[in-house]
């Protein structure tokens, strides 16, 4: 295998840049859908680090003819799923045809490096209103937060809360109004990502 290039001169497929927080680099990929799951990886606790467009596999394809794999994403996960590289495809177009395919290329890439392959569709990224939430939050995520001052004001609020009284609460301990925002990017509280953030969204302290 060998590091994936982009692409010089006359390029069909659109290039959307994307720059990641959590590794501190600029990635390009091919579509929307592929942003939106930089997004998700952004956000997923579970993801260490990631790339995208990462490495490109020679294989000998299921008709017996060479071939090339280029994998959409490469995830480090800090539990036992290790690396696992992912495939980004819409709903609609994942079938048999393409599971057959992905099987195939599974076994190669198991056998190369030992790392897993998933599809992952626009169903597991786009749930809800979750693209939108983070897409609100994403900037926040450069603000920077002081941990243990921020373990102490949290004592001092109710396990349950909402946002119109968490951004109330940091308001009158003279907090920028970027805190709350900043709070919830860093995952200093939780909400159900699929339902779109409210004043009304009811907040757990983690």
């Amino acid at each position: 295998m060998k590091p994936k290039q982009k692409p010089k001169g006359v390029w069909s497929k659109p290039i959307r840049h994307f720059y990641s927080v959590k590794n501190q680099a600029r990635f390009w990929c091919e579509s929307l859908l592929e942003r939106d799951a930089l997004l998700t990886l952004e956000f997923d606790e579970a993801v260490e680090s990631y790339k995208a467009q990462p490495v490109s596999f020679a294989y000998t394809a299921i008709n017996g003819k060479p071939a090339r794999y280029t994998p959409d994403q490469l995830a480090k996960f800090s539990d036992d799923r290790g690396y696992q590289f992912r495939e980004i495809k819409m709903a609609k177009r994942v079938d048999d045809a393409l599971q057959e395919k992905m099987a195939w290329i599974r076994r190669h890439i198991n056998d190369a490096c030992g790392a897993g392959l998933e599809i992952v569709t626009d169903e597991d990224i786009r749930l809800g209103d979750s693209i939108f939430n983070m897409n609100m939050l994403y900037p926040y995520k450069r603000v920077f937060i002081n941990r243990p001052e921020v373990a102490k004001i949290k004592k001092g609020m109710p396990q349950d809360i909402c946002f119109s009284e968490l951004k109330e609460y940091l308001r009158r301990l003279g907090f920028p109004d970027t805190t709350p925002f900043a709070l919830l990017a860093h995952g200093e509280f939780r909400f159900d990502f699929s339902i779109r953030l409210t004043e009304q969204t009811a907040l757990i302290k983690v």
